[in-house]
């Protein structure tokens, strides 16, 4: 079986990284602050001052915030399972390093289309990607001369 550790790793990489595996319990928080705000629901009695701060400063108070989830904690069975299918494929992963650079290749519609082909043709991508051209953003602004 695999080890808390691994499991943890897992979890995390799923999520997309630490701050997003760690941001739910940030994010229920500001949903009930918004029900309390519209009066669907009522505040814990320990919340209620916290709860009754501008927007801004409440986010930026629970960003302090400890939650359980950034505490060590045993990750279990199903979530370790359920963030194994979550991992992309290499072609997924290799589709958005693509994707990330893109705009800074300067190729044309049959440009993208050659180079769509290419990456289909050594596995790299899957074979139904669509791969769009760079918006054309017209010349560069000239640059004044440094005095």
């Amino acid at each position: 079986p695999p080890s808390n550790s691994r499991k943890l790793i897992a979890v995390v990489l799923a999520a997309g990284g630490w701050r997003k595996y760690t941001l739910p319990p940030r994010k229920d928080m500001l949903v009930l602050r918004e029900l309390c705000e519209k009066d669907r629901a009522k505040p814990p009695a320990q919340f209620e001052r916290l709860f009754a701060l501008p927007k801004g400063v409440f986010w930026r108070v629970i960003s302090f915030w400890r939650s359980y989830l950034d505490e060590p904690h045993a990750i279990d069975d199903d979530d370790y399972y359920a963030a194994l299918t979550k991992q992309p494929t290499a072609q997924e992963y290799n589709l958005h390093q693509i994707l990330s650079a893109m705009p800074g290749m300067n190729l044309d519609e049959a440009g993208t289309e050659a180079f769509r082909q290419q990456l289909v043709s050594l596995n790299i991508i899957p074979a139904e990607t669509v791969l769009s051209a760079p918006r054309d953003t017209g010349a560069l602004p000239e640059q004044r001369p440094r005095l």
